[in-house]
């Protein structure tokens, strides 16, 4: 393969490494944060 080639396949794999790190990260957060504060349904008064 040429160099430029090999150049954009190993720019191509550092974004979607980029891409599912950062998924990862959020995917962690949001699940720390549900622990943190859980969702507590409201019951109307009646």
């Amino acid at each position: 393969m040429t160099s430029t080639i090999e150049t954009t396949l190993l720019i191509a794999g550092i974004g979607i490494t980029g891409i599912f790190v950062f998924m990862a990260i959020f995917y962690l957060l949001i699940i720390g944060l549900d622990k943190l504060l859980p969702f507590e349904e409201v019951k109307p008064e009646e």
